[in-house]
């Protein structure tokens, strides 16, 4: 019959290495995104106490902040404001004609005489005064404010070069389990892995976050191929443990097995995306410190590699 003690170190460890996984591949594209967000903000273009008069505007404006500014008998036609706020400024007599919008917004500012014609500026308006406003539309807007600041490609690069990383790390772990044992690469993994992830301080840049998570999936597959290894090891064929009734131990060790897994991914997933604007050391040491109780974990795991299935 297997150990309680063993049972429990196996299924603790499996929820350890997926809430550890499973988080960080949350937090990963999110940060690379924040990282995104946060340089592109540092680069608004930000406008005080300027004056329009009668000036057309026919291009599209991206990522610009009007402060304390007049725009009097404009126009704004054909064009898409994208990353546009108008705070504390007044608008008189100023048409915005075949305007698409993308996170702008009027805030505080007084709105006087304009006309909006097929535009989807009606749901942007903050504490705004409006007054003698002309609204004109020949097809339903959406209220939706999508963003048209979207950029993929960092994250997919993201994605691509972790995922690839893991086929070496698989590779080395099947050649190197047999020599070192299954217990002993566990720890090893683990611990590598535990202190791996503490340079998540220095990630500052989206190429070392990239550079990061290729460093520590392949470190981390290692434990993850290994604990799968010895876990079909550990749960023979002629065994048969006791929960409430007997089970053939097996189907009942995989069975809770893969539900302590998806606890711990869940746990993760709900934890570390709510790590994204959060200091860096949250995560670091998070990871951290779960990794490295797995690593201790794993010494109370029995070494399986000449048991019989």
């Amino acid at each position: 019959m297997v150990h309680s003690c063993f049972w429990v170190c196996i299924h603790s460890h499996s929820t350890y290495v997926h809430y550890s996984y499973y988080g960080l591949t949350i937090w990963f594209p999110d940060y690379i995104k924040q990282l995104k967000v946060d340089q592109y903000t540092e680069n608004t273009n930000v406008t005080f106490n300027a004056t329009f008069v009668g000036v057309s505007f026919n291009m599209s404006i991206e990522n610009v902040h009007w402060m304390s500014s007049s725009f009097i008998d404009c126009r704004f036609h054909h064009l898409i404001l994208s990353h546009v706020t108008f705070s504390n400024c007044t608008l008189e007599k100023v048409e915005f004609s075949n305007v698409k919008s993308s996170r702008t917004y009027f805030k505080d500012s007084l709105i006087q005489d304009c006309r909006f014609v097929d535009t989807d500026l009606s749901h942007h308006f903050e504490n705004c005064k409006l007054d003698n406003n002309t609204v004109l539309s020949l097809t339903a807007g959406c209220a939706l404010d999508f963003d048209y600041n979207i950029h993929l490609d960092e994250v997919f690069r993201e994605n691509l070069v972790g995922q690839l990383a893991i086929l070496p790390g698989a590779f080395i772990s099947a050649f190197v389990i047999d020599k070192m044992g299954r217990v002993k690469m566990i720890g090893v993994a683990m611990f590598l892995s535990s202190v791996t992830s503490l340079f998540i301080w220095f990630l500052d840049t989206n190429s070392s976050v990239i550079a990061f998570e290729a460093i520590f999936n392949f470190v981390f597959i290692c434990a993850w191929n290994t604990i799968d290894i010895a876990t079909i090891e550990s749960y023979s064929t002629h065994l048969r443990i006791k929960i409430f009734y007997y089970f053939p131990d097996r189907t009942t060790g995989f069975g809770f097995l893969s539900a302590s897994c998806r606890l711990g991914g869940l746990m993760g997933v709900l934890t570390f995306r709510n790590l994204i604007t959060s200091s860096r050391s949250i995560p670091m040491l998070t990871t951290a410190a779960v990794l490295l109780i797995g690593g201790i974990i794993s010494v109370r795991l029995p070494e399986t590699r000449n048991v019989l299935l």
